[in-house]
């Protein structure tokens, strides 16, 4: 038997899992609407945003994005370690580049009004704090270390879980150092005097990518997908539910304290229970897909793989028209910002498709272009 066989046998769903980018996708769309409403500076204290930034802005965004990319990590054809590697970095290089870049607004702002504490926050806060992309570099480059220590995917979930526990238990760091805030916020929870200037530390956050990982390996040895994802859809279903339930009723976990530190600096209890809804999230999707026309579930997989291209696009978009609109004019009306979101949605998924479809041309012309590190993430 040969070893296409053999593979074949060994992992009978090793398919692509439309589901999963339907996820990534409404992930992304979750994300942009909430930056849109951060920019925007919405009303934080409106019932409509409280709920959305708890459910769709956190619950349903960053903990969904972050177990996809592991699930990526499983079923894609560039697993060689070094790869990952190399390709962690890049995101970690260009998530900086994007820090940059999308402070100029506020800092010719700063300039012009002489507010030296805006130009602070835009130097020195703004273009060197943690990002989604951050961690996902980060992410990318500890799974390929633990890749080449030729770990199995439990070993990664159990490391991923004994970060999770250390953070549960260890107190916040603390620090007044803007360096020292920014180096250990990248690993673990810091606060910066009393300011939290950290998200996605990733001894709280590996937890996702890696159960990610541990999950569509499972995934992938099935012969009996809708039987696997209606089982984990159920129980992630009622772990979610539940952990929302206790948090919201008992007042701990980031539902029930609803700070920053208690959404970044995630505990395990919040973990599962976000993990929770994610398998819920997946199942869901998944059935979505099976009926979803042959032109829709292409449309899944184009948005899902320009996801990192539409996340730089929107941040872009979003900070280059709020930042002077509000300085200029204030607050729009929350009807305008959500048309305004829908309108950034549809731009940058387009571009991003593109720009994707672009690079790919660029890459198969010239490997050894520059575009292959864009390529690469």
């Amino acid at each position: 038997m040969d070893m296409e066989n053999i593979e074949a046998n060994q992992y009978p769903n090793k398919g692509r899992q439309v589901g999963i980018d339907l996820a990534k996708c409404l992930a992304i769309i979750f994300m942009i609407i909430m930056h849109t409403l951060m920019f925007f500076d919405a009303d934080e204290h409106s019932t409509f945003y409280q709920i959305y930034d708890l459910i769709f802005g956190s619950i349903l965004a960053a903990p969904v994005f972050m177990t996809a990319m592991g699930v990526g990590l499983a079923y894609s054809s560039k697993s060689n370690p070094k790869k990952i590697i190399f390709r962690g970095i890049n995101i970690f290089i260009i998530a900086f580049i994007l820090n940059v870049v999308r402070v100029i607004p506020k800092f010719i702002i700063a300039g012009v009004e002489k507010d030296s504490e805006l130009l602070f926050i835009s130097v020195f806060y703004n273009s060197i704090c943690g990002d989604i992309l951050v961690f996902a570099g980060l992410a990318l480059i500890l799974f390929g270390l633990l890749k080449l220590a030729k770990l199995k995917d439990y070993m990664i979930l159990l490391i991923a879980v004994i970060f999770s526990l250390l953070v549960t238990f260890i107190p916040v760091f603390v620090t007044n150092n803007v360096i020292l805030n920014f180096l250990s916020g990248l690993f673990f929870p810091t606060m910066y005097g009393k300011d939290v200037n950290m998200v996605f530390p990733i001894m709280s956050w590996f937890i996702f990518p890696a159960f990610g990982y541990w999950f569509a390996n499972q995934l992938k040895k099935t012969n009996k997908p809708n039987l696997f994802y209606l089982i984990t859809g159920l129980i992630g279903a009622v772990i979610g539910v539940t952990g929302f339930i206790l948090e919201e009723y008992l007042t701990f976990g980031f539902v029930g304290i609803t700070t920053e530190m208690a959404f970044y600096g995630m505990k395990i209890y919040d973990a599962i229970f976000c993990l929770g809804t994610t398998l819920a999230l997946f199942a869901l999707c998944h059935f979505i897909s099976k009926i979803s026309p042959l032109k829709l579930q292409q449309g899944y997989v184009s948005m899902s793989n320009s996801l990192n291209l539409n996340y730089i696009i929107h941040y872009l978009i979003v900070n280059y028209i709020s930042i002077p609109l509000t300085y200029y004019y204030g607050v729009i009306p929350l009807y305008a910002m959500l048309l305004v979101a829908v309108g950034i949605i549809i731009i940058s998924t387009t571009l991003s498709i593109l720009l994707k479809r672009y690079i790919k041309k660029k890459v198969n012309e010239d490997p050894h272009s520059l575009w292959r590190f864009i390529n690469a993430a």
